[in-house]
């Protein structure tokens, strides 16, 4: 087996490869790119123990910087301001984050940062994963522990479960079409909610309705 490192990629071993899945499934390519991130500066293993080495699976990681993967067109500010209405006083122009590939599966994430109708600091995240074919999108089996959501535009959607970590409590909505994932994260300081989750779902359902898929 090669010691030597790839250049521009790393193997990931088993329990790396758990790492990023959950991160791409559970909360989306932002912190996919800070699992990245991280990961890429950990040592990979060989079966041996010691170096650089790429298992037959050939799971690899990169960060491949702001080139848009089409998450941009997805929604724009003015949908983000009519989806959110009157519980919002002024939403913030969107910030790109670094695209990310897995194992040639690609995600993104656009952020609204905004103040809500209390004046407080929240966030709506557009998370968009394309894969690489069925096989990679089947892995994930995204609908697990979800609840079936109405239909967008045609297309299979879920509520996730809501998530609180810390400071953070996110609602999220999942829609997918074809070979294309999409969540949308409603992203709230845990302290001062000013939407409940149903609202918050009503919120994402309105933005994902007016979303390009």
């Amino acid at each position: 087996m090669s010691k030597k490192r790839r250049s521009g990629h790393k193997p990931l071993t088993a329990k790396q490869k758990v790492i990023v899945l959950s991160a791409m499934v559970l909360i989306g390519s932002g912190a996919l790119t800070l699992a990245a991130v991280l990961i890429l500066r950990l040592p990979a293993f060989d079966s041996s123990g010691t170096g650089y080495g790429v298992s037959s699976g050939g799971y690899t990681i990169r960060v491949e910087g702001k080139s848009d993967i089409g998450v941009a067109k997805v929604a724009t500010k003015d949908d983000v301001t009519r989806a959110l209405g009157a519980n919002a006083q002024s939403v913030n122009d969107p910030q790109l984050g670094s695209a990310v590939n897995f194992n040639s599966s690609r995600g993104q994430t656009l952020t609204y940062d905004f103040t809500d109708k209390n004046g407080h600091r929240a966030h709506i995240y557009v998370d968009m994963t394309i894969f690489d074919n069925q096989s990679a999108l089947n892995a994930l089996n995204i609908s697990s522990g979800t609840t079936k959501a109405q239909a967008i535009n045609g297309h299979a959607a879920y509520y996730m479960q809501p998530w609180t970590l810390g400071s953070e409590h996110q609602d999220r909505l999942l829609v997918v079409n074809g070979l294309k994932m999409y969540k949308f994260i409603m992203s709230q300081s845990s302290e001062n909610l000013s939407m409940d989750s149903v609202a918050a779902r009503a919120t994402l359902i309105r933005l994902a309705q007016k979303a390009q898929l």
